[in-house]
């Protein structure tokens, strides 16, 4: 009798200890951006934008890298966030903008652009404040403020060569990754031409709060974003 309970209540440790390891990794697929992805995914993405998928030993995730529309693109799965990180060329010397709240990676002045909504959104520190200040033109800085309304994204850094931009959709779908990918490398041309572009609205961002697209692109899908 003895054995028999003491087989039972191993037994029911053994099951309690199961459930408890199930539950765990299904709260740690939920704080994974990428959680519930498939290789399947991964290679419908790598595919769309022609990116390399490298498997890295040890990781479940791997991680997609290539050039899309001639800027180069990494694509990586951090726990938390999806990182999309895109380079440009700035032409200025060493700045960072990141998130109001963040503490800014570069050692230096911390710039007021003279736009409250920018300023209010995003902290700017730079050794060369005159020159931040002729680059952050009314194009650039209405871009990133674009990219910073989608709710999928995070503005988590952009420095002279590249922008550093986390995905957190609610629920993990290739083609929003594909989407968030081709905004982000749009946005990267404007930060490094600094010309009026059309790009299509973010995806989850209320199409009303876009701004007014100018008579002369009229043509334009109501769904356009003039920045100038």
């Amino acid at each position: 009798m003895t054995v028999a309970l003491s087989v039972v209540f191993l037994a029911s440790l053994a099951a309690i200890a199961l459930l408890t390891l199930v539950e765990a990794r299904k709260e740690s697929d939920g704080h994974r951006a990428g959680g519930s992805a498939t290789t399947s995914d991964w290679n419908a993405v790598a595919r769309a934008h022609d990116l390399e998928m490298v498997t890295r030993s040890g990781l479940d995730e791997p991680l997609l890298r290539g050039t899309v529309a001639g800027r180069w693109v990494t694509v990586e799965d951090k726990m938390t966030a999806i990182d999309i990180n895109v380079s440009f060329r700035s032409g200025t010397g060493t700045f960072d903008i990141s998130d109001a709240d963040h503490t800014p990676t570069v050692s230096g002045d911390v710039v007021s652009t003279g736009d409250p909504t920018f300023d209010e959104s995003f902290s700017v520190s730079t050794r060369s404040p005159d020159e931040i200040q002729d680059y952050l033109t009314p194009a650039r800085r209405n871009a990133l403020l674009w990219l910073a309304a989608d709710d999928d994204l995070s503005v988590d850094t952009v420095d002279e060569e590249s922008l550093n931009i986390g995905f957190t959709p609610a629920r993990w779908n290739p083609d929003d990754l594909i989407s968030a990918i081709r905004l982000v490398v749009d946005v990267a041309n404007i930060m490094e031409v600094g010309q009026k572009v059309f790009m299509a609205p973010p995806r989850t961002m209320n199409v009303s709060d876009q701004n007014d697209s100018d008579e002369d692109d009229a043509g334009e899908s109501s769904t356009s974003l003039t920045v100038a």
